[in-house]
């Protein structure tokens, strides 16, 4: 029996089966019969196949991962996918399944060979048990060629030793429209470029003291294909005169570039990079050291001569010491400590005077203490005391805590210095000094 050209479905077949003859009377003959029914389903339709590979693009030597779906999500249809391959260059690899959503996935990871640059096909047939099969084509690129970089450095030219300036150092990089990344290795270490308007650009900090001489910087372009590409920026240490000391061996120049791969860019131009974002594409360093041509990172001087100015400081204390002075020196020290303090709080307390009597600070009922002119009063007191000093403490802190008096505090203040009470009895206790010193008590 051919099954016609029918629509997929389940059919019901009815088969009978005839078996011997009996006769009913004379010249009349029947035949008897039995009949049963059995189920067929006809299925004319292939898997549903769907794949995809990465990396792509992809370069000679990596390992390109195939993955393949079949029949997924058809939840309420089983799936009947027997065996599902994949064609590559030619050649046949089967691909082990595993139950999936429903349907079946398989995976596959294939070697890409030594091939030119281009895009090729993989093809994935899936075959179900009835014989239905469906092929479909994944296109991925082979790309061997390292992208084209060149940079800059600015400025180009430093002292060998400069405290007064930010010392910083811009590289801007423009590479092909095929680039990742871009890295440049400073401090033992790889920091990515931030990719802006077609330009890679990484702003660097440069130790206060270098050595003099030509320094050399390398970078390092990654397409996604993985390929990589090195440059190299330099920059001069000039000493007083200006000049510099050439570098043992054999120095770079302006910039070079060298390859990891073979050939140039295919077909690109170096107008910046499309893939690149504005926070350098991708965060993963290259992982690997700088080549060997280049020169070894400049010495922080710093630290050293912070020790050595720390050295030559405890020496000519030791000096002042055994000279007789370093008394002196402390005097002189502390004066100009006092002053300080007492200019920087008198300050305050002026400031905040004047804020509140222009209604900008408020200092809330029954306090009309400045605290900062109260500390002044009391520094000054303690540095240099006197009859005076304790009456401003006093009425001060008065006027403070009862606001009722404080006009009262204030005439008495003013009263005192009227009248010289103060003054009178600042002599008193001078005059009583200097009696007890002719006395011998003191």
């Amino acid at each position: 029996f051919i099954v016609p050209k029918v629509e997929d479905r389940t059919y019901v077949l009815w088969i009978t089966l005839l078996y011997g003859t009996g006769q009913t009377y004379r010249g009349y003959y029947t035949m008897i019969d039995d009949e049963s029914s059995v189920c067929l389903t006809v299925d004319n339709t292939p898997p549903d196949i769907s794949g995809s590979v990465s990396t792509n693009p992809i370069k000679s030597g990596d390992a390109l991962k195939i993955k393949v779906f079949s029949n997924i999500w058809y939840r309420y249809t089983p799936d009947d996918t027997a065996n599902i391959t994949a064609t590559i260059f030619g050649k046949e690899f089967n691909i082990p399944l595993s139950s999936y959503s429903g349907g079946s996935m398989g995976k596959l990871e294939y070697t890409i060979p030594q091939v030119s640059d281009g895009v090729y096909s993989v093809f994935l047939t899936a075959e179900d048990m009835v014989g239905n099969s469906k092929t479909i084509s994944v296109n991925y690129t082979v790309d061997n060629t390292p992208p084209i970089i060149t940079a800059t450095i600015a400025p180009d030219t430093l002292k060998f030793i400069d405290f007064a300036n930010d010392r910083s150092l811009e590289i801007i990089a423009q590479s092909s429209t095929d680039t990742k990344a871009i890295y440049v290795f400073i401090d033992n270490s790889w920091r990515f470029l931030k990719y802006l308007n077609g330009f890679w650009t990484n702003k660097f900090g440069v130790p206060h003291i270098v050595s003099v001489g030509i320094h050399t910087i390398q970078l390092k372009a990654i397409d996604y294909a993985g390929n990589e590409e090195a440059y190299y920026v330099t920059y001069k240490a000039v000493d007083f005169l200006g000049s510099i000391t050439p570098p043992s061996g054999t120095g770079i120049g302006d910039g070079s570039s060298g390859s990891s791969g073979d050939g140039r860019s295919s077909g690109s131009s170096v107008g910046g990079s499309q893939g690149g974002s504005s926070e350098g594409s991708d965060n993963e360093s290259p992982g690997n050291s700088p080549d060997s041509n280049e020169s070894p990172t400049s010495p922080d001087y710093t630290i050293l001569l912070i020790i050595l100015l720390v050295v030559i400081l405890l020496l000519l204390l030791i000096f002042l010491w055994y000279i007789g002075a370093l008394p002196i020196l402390w005097l002189f020290l502390e004066i100009l400590v006092f002053s300080i303090i007492r200019g920087f709080v008198g300050l305050l307390g002026m400031i905040m005077e004047c804020l509140a009597s222009i209604g900008w600070l408020f200092l809330g009922e029954g306090i009309i203490i400045n605290p900062f002119t109260f500390i002044l009063q009391l520094f000054t007191l303690g540095v240099m005391p006197s009859i005076s000093g304790v009456l401003q403490v006093i009425i001060s802190l008065l006027g403070g805590r009862f606001a009722s008096i404080a006009p009262i505090a204030e005439a008495v203040e003013a009263g005192l210095y009227s009248y010289g009470i103060v003054e009178f009895a600042e002599s008193v206790f001078e005059l009583g000094d200097k009696f007890k010193k002719w006395l011998g008590l003191k």
